[in-house]
C-alpha cells in the first residue's frame, strides 16, 4: 500500500516522491542512507550539520547495525552501537565520530591543506574522520581530557 496526498497546486504524489524530493541535495552537507534499524536526525547551525544516530532494533542483541553516511559523493559504513546515540559532525567536506558520547567537536575550519579541528573531551577517546574530496578515512588519538586542536590534510 502507498500512501500519497494532494500538494497545494493540487498535484498528486506518494509520499516517497516527496520525501525524495524534499530530501535532494542533503547528501552535500552529510545524510545518513539507512534502513529499518536506525533512525536519525540532522541538526544544522550555519554551515555544520550534526547527524545524531540510534540504533532501534531493540530485539537483537547485536552490539551495532551499519548505517551509510552519505558526504557529497562519497559513501561511508558507519556502526551504530546498541544504547548510544552516534554524532556525526559535517562541515565542509568533512565528517568526523567521536568514540565517546562526551567529545565535542568544536570547530571544523576549511584550509588550503586540509582542515583545522578544535575538539573537547573529558577523557582519551578515537575519532574517525572521513573526507568527500577523495572518499578517505582515518582515525585521530585524542590522548587525554582537554582541548584538542589538530591540522586533518586533504
Amino acid at each position: 500500500m502507498l500512501i500519497g496526498f494532494v500538494d497545494d497546486e493540487g498535484n498528486g504524489q506518494s509520499i516517497r516522491t516527496a520525501a525524495t524530493a524534499a530530501n535532494a541535495g542533503q547528501h552535500e552537507r552529510g545524510w545518513i542512507e539507512s534502513g529499518p534499524h536506525i533512525g536519525f536526525t540532522p541538526w544544522d547551525d550555519g554551515p555544520r550539520r550534526t547527524l545524531h544516530l540510534l540504533n532501534i532494533d531493540w530485539k537483537s542483541d547485536e552490539p551495532a547495525r551499519s548505517a551509510t553516511l552519505a558526504l557529497g559523493e562519497a559513501r561511508f559504513p558507519v556502526a551504530v552501537r546498541r544504547n548510544q546515540i552516534e554524532s556525526v559532525h559535517c562541515a565542509h567536506g568533512l565528517a568526523v565520530i567521536p568514540g565517546r558520547s562526551t567529545t565535542e567537536v568544536l570547530d571544523i575550519e576549511p584550509l588550503a591543506e586540509g582542515w583545522a579541528l578544535r575538539v573537547q573531551t573529558t577523557a582519551p577517546d578515537t575519532l574517525r574522520l572521513y573526507r568527500a574530496t577523495d572518499g578517505g578515512t582515518d582515525r585521530r588519538n585524542l590522548p587525554g581530557p582537554g582541548i584538542h586542536s589538530f591540522l586533518f590534510p586533504e
